[in-house]
């Protein structure tokens, strides 16, 4: 998967987590440096429901990504 924010930055300092559905934190990042997209290598995960929430300049992004083997 490959995140893109609309203003074309992810800033230095965003939060990225991704959460399975029993709570547990797969992804615990902050990006160190601005970059234009965050990519996320989805092959060794389980087939499940996972959110995928961003923190960045004070908002938070909530998303539900569905993984299907």
């Amino acid at each position: 998967i490959e995140i893109y924010f609309n203003d074309g930055i992810i800033n230095s300092g965003t939060q990225i987590h991704l959460i399975d559905m029993n709570g547990n934190q797969i992804i615990n990042e902050i990006t160190k440096a601005e970059i234009d997209k965050y990519q996320i290598p989805l092959n060794n995960f389980a087939t499940g429901t996972y959110i995928l929430n961003i923190i960045s300049n004070g908002a938070s992004y909530n998303s539900k990504i569905i993984i299907v083997k």
